[in-house]
């Protein structure tokens, strides 16, 4: 009997939690659970708001992710170390710096054997000129044959030739030397670094990816029912919390989807991205009907601990008196908010004075 009366009191004491629950959140008494009645107080001067209802748009958020448009990677064309350490990421660059150096010891001594080599082919070709020159005064004074006079000619122009493969070998090897200091083609940021000083840079390895700051977009999976719906060039809005709400432009939908998830891949420029980085999480907010309900000014709602409540004048009885009663609410829309239980369409709400 006394193991029966424990569980008897224990089921009481639950229903009676329940119960509590209930009464707090606004599902149950709705007039009825009032926190305490307000003394009468004259209507005259009171601030008042009526409970609406309205028709809203239904909003869907979708997750993504901000993304560079056509970033830029950055890979040497020739193999050594790295002398100097490449800027880190989010860095700034400008277009013509020089982002990073490469051991150039051998290129160096190439490019000095070629000056040599055009020094000394400079050399053979004033030789050969002078060489041809006194053939053909010789030959003007019949002392020299025209056969000598040819092969006096031939042997300039070799020379001259000379002087000009040399040229060219050295602008090669100028060339060549310029690979080893790697300079940035654009103005942007860095979005990663790939590797850093002392590694082995290979030819076509990327060390650095840059990204134009003001070329960003987001990158969001939505079902394809909803996709459908889009035209390339709409006008939507992105939240990136602190960073606030963007404006976005639709570029693209990607034709293929996911067919695990029923989704397809949109692109959205964002038309104000002051701030934001590749990487970043944003929400995409997408209209996908219309719904009802019921808007109270913000001001309204007095919050104790986690009981939400609010003042109404009485529906019945002395017009004077106010009551106070349980509400839960919902999102907020500028400055009201939505009340999900504990009030009715034309409730008439006391204010704040």
């Amino acid at each position: 009997m006394k193991t029966l009366l424990n569980r008897l009191f224990i089921l009481f004491l639950f229903a009676a939690l329940v119960v509590s629950l209930l009464w707090f959140q606004g599902f149950l008494f709705r007039h009825e659970a009032l926190l305490a009645d307000i003394q009468a107080t004259p209507v005259e001067g009171l601030r008042t708001a009526g409970v609406e209802r309205k028709e809203l748009p239904r909003i869907l958020v979708f997750p993504g992710t901000v993304e560079a448009v056509d970033p830029v990677t950055i890979a040497p064309r020739a193999m050594a170390r790295i002398l100097t350490a490449p800027p880190r990421e989010n860095d700034a660059v400008e277009r013509g710096a020089v982002l990073f150096t490469m051991d150039d010891a051998e290129a160096r001594a190439r490019l000095a054997q070629a000056r040599a080599a055009e020094t000394a082919a400079r050399a053979a070709a004033r030789q050969a000129s002078l060489a041809h020159e006194r053939v053909r005064r010789l030959h003007e004074n019949k002392a020299a044959t025209t056969r000598d006079l040819e092969a006096a000619e031939a042997a300039a122009a070799a020379a001259a030739a000379g002087v000009e493969r040399a040229v060219q070998a050295v602008a090669e090897a100028e060339a060549f030397l310029a690979r080893f200091r790697v300079a940035s083609p654009v103005e942007g940021r860095v979005l990663r670094r790939l590797q850093t000083l002392g590694d082995l840079a290979i030819p076509g390895r990327p060390v650095l990816t840059l990204y134009d700051p003001s070329r960003l977009r987001l990158v969001v999976a939505v079902p394809e029912e909803l996709a459908g719906n889009l035209e390339a060039g709409a006008g939507l809005k992105a939240d990136f919390g602190r960073l606030g709400v963007r404006n976005l432009r639709l570029e693209r939908v990607l034709p293929e989807g996911d067919p695990r998830s029923g989704t397809l891949t949109l692109h959205c420029r964002i038309e104000n991205p002051e701030g934001l980085r590749p990487g970043r999480l944003g929400r995409l907010a997408l209209e996908v009907g219309r719904r009802k309900v019921l808007l109270v000014p913000a001001s309204a709602v007095r919050r104790l601990g986690q009981v939400e409540s609010v003042r109404i004048l009485a529906p019945e009885g002395d017009p004077r008196k106010a009551i106070r009663v349980n509400v839960r609410t919902g999102k907020h829309h500028g400055d009201s908010v939505e009340i999900l239980s504990g009030l009715r369409e034309g409730d008439t709400l006391i204010l704040d004075r």
